[in-house]
């Protein structure tokens, strides 16, 4: 019975030991002018005075954010002479390609027959959008395959840009000119 007993407690002396873990924390020694010693407080973390990773450019905003040209586009009202719109993905893992070239659509390489309204009413929608001068940030490294992933590119006069966006990333005014892109299609 003796023996059990000292079983048990050497067997709760290793389990306490074990579940302790924690390290004492150090204390200072008491004054040596007999003066009663203060608590040490820890203080708060001081603000980082750098970012992490300096660019030199402005923070890019929160993705899905349209930041509007910050100069007005020279060129506005101009007509473009190549507008391409590639939407990837979806459920069924499709490619659709509109372009207008010159004023005539095609998708999927083939000629839709549209009023020459409409393809004025995408030109104006991609001044109103400043197209050469947006900027932000439109698709998630984390995006989910049934997503579209939208390629928008536009060519005027010798400049071109191409915008990639996805589905929840896609501010309102941009997906409203590759919506109207995409209706030309409809005819």
């Amino acid at each position: 019975m003796r023996n059990i007993r000292v079983l048990l407690i050497v067997v709760c002396a290793v389990l306490l030991t074990a579940c302790g873990g924690n390290t004492p924390a150090a204390t200072n020694p008491p004054p040596a002018d007999g003066a009663t010693a203060v608590p040490p407080t820890s203080a708060p973390p001081a603000a980082p005075t750098e970012r992490a990773f300096e660019t030199g450019q402005p923070p890019l905003p929160i993705p899905g954010t349209l930041v509007a040209a910050a100069t007005e586009d020279p060129e506005a009202g101009q007509p473009y002479q190549l507008v391409l719109l590639e939407r990837s993905g979806g459920i069924a893992g499709k490619t659709l390609v509109m372009q207008i070239t010159d004023g005539q659509v095609t998708q999927d390489g083939v000629a839709v027959a549209v009023a020459a309204d409409d393809v004025t009413a995408v030109f104006t929608l991609l001044d109103q959008v400043g197209f050469f001068g947006l900027q932000g940030t439109f698709t998630s490294a984390g995006a989910g395959a049934d997503l579209y992933t939208y390629r928008l590119t536009a060519e005027r006069n010798g400049a071109s840009r191409t915008i990639v966006a996805q589905d929840g990333f896609t501010p309102p005014d941009l997906q409203r000119l590759m919506d109207s892109i995409l209706r030309l299609g409809q005819g």
